[in-house]
């Protein structure tokens, strides 16, 4: 969502959560629940605006599905895969789960 990315890029990170959240269910009712691209991006984008938010366990969630997603679509050596992967270690970092963040 573009309202979204202004948001986010502003520090209105709760507002941008909204709007990512919106794009999310838009996505996912036109390119199914799972599966697709798109859906792993909007589900990004709403990771990390929770992220910003500090609500790591929530963006940890999300950031795993489109993980799983960008893996099945893209395959594990893709740059979209491995950019998740490391969000997906800054958060385990913000977590203080440092061991499973190295793995």
């Amino acid at each position: 969502s573009k309202i979204g990315e202004i948001y986010y890029k502003k520090g209105f990170y709760s507002k941008a959560y909204v709007y990512f959240k919106k794009g999310l269910a838009i996505s996912e009712r036109v390119h199914g629940t799972r599966g697709h691209p798109a859906v792993a991006d909007s589900m990004v984008s709403v990771a990390e605006s929770l992220d910003a938010m500090k609500k790591y366990d929530q963006a940890l969630r999300m950031y795993r599905m489109a993980f799983e997603i960008r893996k099945n679509v893209y395959g594990r050596g893709h740059e979209a895969t491995m950019s998740v992967q490391t969000d997906i270690a800054w958060t385990l970092r913000n977590l203080k789960r440092f061991k499973e963040a190295i793995e």
